[in-house]
């Protein structure tokens, strides 16, 4: 039986006694609290609640340098935006900025694994095959720091950003092997080319035949 927090008062007893956990260290039990909070309001139809909770802990966890535990309920909040078909909106985008903002580029493995989970959310929900161009950029940013160029390229023919994409190209022909710079690029101008004519002919498609589609 699920057992919500009832008042005002008790829910801001079990803030304050996350808040102490977190100040000892006690990393792991803090995250089991939050879990346990987060479970309780989900099962009780109280989604929004929990979508607050989880935020709120993935940030929180990012400031005391739990990056795993951050993913962790990052992708329990993108999990609920997924089952109850949340819009793929700037109010729900804000707080996945506010989470991916909380890593500073300090663990890309789990910030990168967490955006993936993002951009996989705003391919089911939102009405862009390749997802959201937003979350696509924020994911390449993260590649890019990390001078992962492949994979950066790969989120920035899908980001809509060409200005910032040849930035980042010419970054990695300066920093990148001299044998594989100008074939790095040649293929991310090409892919990027393809890209759009794709795109176009799909929305050719889409208003001359819509039932092709």
């Amino acid at each position: 039986m699920v057992r919500p927090i009832k008042s005002t008062r008790g829910a801001a007893s079990v803030a304050d006694k996350l808040e102490e956990r977190l100040k000892q260290g006690d990393y792991y039990g803090a995250l089991q609290m939050y879990k346990t909070l987060y479970s309780r309001y989900a099962a009780a139809g109280d989604h929004l609640r929990a979508i607050d909770l989880a935020h709120t802990a993935a940030v929180q966890l990012a400031n005391h340098d739990q990056w795993t535990a951050s993913r962790e309920m990052g992708c329990l909040m993108l999990d609920l935006y997924v089952a109850n078909k949340f819009p793929v909106d700037d109010g729900n985008k804000s707080r996945i900025k506010a989470i991916s903002d909380a890593f500073h580029n300090a663990c890309p493995k789990e910030e990168a694994e967490f955006l993936k989970n993002a951009v996989k959310w705003s391919k089911t929900i939102g009405t862009r095959q390749r997802g959201d161009p937003e979350l696509q950029l924020w994911l390449a940013r993260v590649y890019t720091h990390e001078k992962d160029f492949t994979n950066a390229n790969n989120h920035y023919l899908h980001a809509e950003s060409p200005l910032e994409f040849a930035a980042v190209l010419v970054q990695h022909a300066n920093e990148g092997y001299a044998s594989e710079a100008d074939l790095f690029v040649v293929r991310a101008v090409l892919q990027y080319v393809s890209t759009l004519m794709w795109s176009g002919t799909r929305m050719l498609c889409l208003a001359t035949h819509p039932s092709a589609m």
